[in-house]
């Protein structure tokens, strides 16, 4: 089941027809509907109309996000500056879609998630790098202060920051290059721009790194480099 949360005519309208290859469509004018359509079976994805005023209580979203089960959260409705991007991915959401975007491009984010895929935008992936080199800069504050509490690194995240490290030193200069930039939130082009070589040449190079990583985005591609440059 997949259901919509809005009580905006054009919004229902456009996402009906957005998700009409998905499957059976349901939808909720305001959050006590919402809970009620969530407890009464699986949902495959919950598109939510982030103009509604109860959701912007980050509290109510995570409810939302819970009560959805396995099923995917996507927002929408709204712009989404990258830290309202991050809050929304924080809080379970799979992807955020502004109302700018066209419909073509809300299918194809949509396919992506319903695969298991999480779609962060170009300007969302500096920031969450950000977050994250800040995140790693706090923890070792904290460990070099003498900190009661020491984050232990499980030994399944120690397997793969080494896997990670020996796919890093198998890489192709270009390949290494590209992929340090894209863990630094680079965009496909300004990483061109910057190594003078086309769009086409990065893209090329970055579906050979996805292959040897593992990985199906860039998203993931960035949060594994990422932690090898803190």
């Amino acid at each position: 089941m997949l259901v919509l949360g809005s009580a905006r005519e054009p919004f229902l309208k456009r996402w009906k027809r957005i998700v009409a290859d998905y499957g059976a469509c349901r939808s909720g004018a305001d959050v006590a509907q919402l809970r009620s359509l969530l407890s009464t079976g699986p949902v495959q994805m919950l598109v939510l109309d982030m103009a509604m005023e109860e959701v912007s209580d980050p509290g109510v979203l995570r409810e939302l996000s819970a009560l959805k089960g396995s099923g995917r959260l996507v927002l929408a409705g709204i712009a989404f500056p990258p830290a309202s991007e991050l809050a929304g991915l924080a809080s379970g959401a799979s992807a955020c879609c502004p109302d700018s975007w066209s419909d073509d491009k809300c299918v194809k984010v949509l396919g992506l998630v319903l695969r298991g895929g999480v779609w962060l935008s170009n300007a969302g992936l500096p920031e969450l790098v950000k977050k994250l080199q800040a995140l790693s800069v706090s923890k070792g504050a904290d460990q070099a202060g003498g900190a009661s509490v020491v984050a232990v690194e499980k030994p399944t995240d120690a397997s793969r920051a080494y896997q990670d490290r020996q796919v890093l030193g198998s890489l192709t200069k270009r390949e290494r290059e590209i992929a340090e930039l894209v863990g630094r939130g680079i965009s496909n082009k300004h990483i061109a721009e910057q190594l003078n070589i086309s769009d086409r040449t990065v893209k090329a190079h970055l579906t050979a790194v996805f292959g040897k990583f593992q990985v199906t985005d860039r998203l993931q591609l960035a949060l594994r480099v990422s932690k090898m440059q803190t």
